[in-house]
């Protein structure tokens, strides 16, 4: 388990406006490039494992 403080992160506010996601129900996840291998494998057009890959499947 880890374990992070949250003192110094300020607070939380509601956002503006509203969200329209792309596709209803799907989690679209966006990066302005594909990061090192570990984090993104593949290619840009077609992600197929890395950690953020995985932790964008499971958020889904």
């Amino acid at each position: 388990m880890i374990a992070a403080p949250l003192g110094g992160c300020g607070s939380i506010a509601a956002s503006a406006g509203e969200f329209t996601p792309v596709e209803p129900g799907v989690l679209t996840v966006a990066t302005s490039a594909v990061p090192s291998p570990g984090f993104w494998e593949g290619t840009p057009s077609h992600p197929t494992g890395g950690f953020e890959y995985e932790l964008a499947l499971e958020l889904a």
